[in-house]
């Protein structure tokens, strides 16, 4: 699985995608509660990345 490492640039993204602010202020809202509790199988996306690299950094392509 794959997560944005901070809700600030998911946010930003989902407005850059064209979702209204208030569809950007619920993923805000409940940003934490869709974190995975055990991480280790989880792979973190930064603000300047996208899950291509993710992928390719962990030779997963």
């Amino acid at each position: 699985m794959a997560y944005p490492k901070e809700p600030k640039f998911t946010v930003e993204r989902a407005i850059q995608r064209g979702n209204n602010s208030y569809f950007a202020k619920g993923l805000e809202n409940t940003f934490k509660k869709w974190y995975p509790t055990k991480q280790e199988k989880v792979l973190w996306v930064t603000q300047n990345e996208y899950l291509e690299d993710i992928v390719i950094k962990n030779n997963l392509l």
